[in-house]
């Protein structure tokens, strides 16, 4: 299955923590079902290039074990930045959990000789673009003026995450064109339920 990622978390961390819709429900829906999925993730975010999105996808047919561990560690990953980046937009205190899955990948950075964080992978690592989600989530999370602007979308349905740049740290909803345009038209038919019963006069 092919997705084409929604990347409204407007961070290359968040938007990895994003790739589970409806986390919270009883049927969630798994974005990375498959190695493919974790490749067309890499190659839309600019993480590999279409030759070498295709050299791994060409490994991945001749070693599939090799594949599905670098899945497992994304999958892995990606629920540790959630828990931890929700744990920040909620003012509190990450999980053991949550650390320890980010902890555990941090042995692959290195700080180059320009001072810049950096990670050291093999061309034969089927995940070692999982890197640069490393790498920028560690940015954010360290960093105590960005990771005040992490937020959680206001839907009461949804649950993901997003980097709020607005200058005065206003924005509530991961997309206004979906969540935001659903929560004001439940918030308009509410408000006419309200006058049609005579509530005018009360907050929504």
């Amino acid at each position: 299955m092919n997705w084409t990622f929604d990347l409204c978390g407007d961070h290359l961390a968040l938007d990895f923590a994003n790739t589970v819709s409806d986390r919270d429900s009883a049927q969630p829906v798994e974005r990375l079902p498959d190695y493919r999925a974790l490749l067309g993730f890499a190659l839309q975010m600019g993480l590999v290039s279409d030759a070498r999105a295709d050299a791994l996808g060409r490994a991945a047919s001749r070693d599939p074990g090799a594949a599905g561990r670098a899945l497992a560690r994304a999958v892995r990953l990606r629920d540790g930045l959630f828990e931890l980046f929700a744990a920040i937009a909620r003012g509190a205190r990450p999980s053991d959990a949550a650390l320890a899955a980010i902890n555990g990948e941090m042995a692959g950075l290195r700080i180059s000789d320009d001072l810049e964080l950096s990670w050291a992978t093999s061309d034969d690592d089927a995940g070692g673009f999982l890197g640069a989600v490393v790498v920028a989530a560690v940015r954010l999370a360290t960093d105590a003026q960005a990771r005040r602007r992490v937020r959680l979308c206001e839907a009461p349905d949804c649950v993901w995450l997003f980097y709020d740049s607005t200058r005065n740290r206003s924005r509530r909803w991961c997309d206004m064109r979906q969540c935001g345009n659903r929560m004001k038209a439940r918030r308009h038919q509410a408000r006419r339920r309200g006058g049609a019963q005579g509530g005018s006069g009360q907050k929504v």
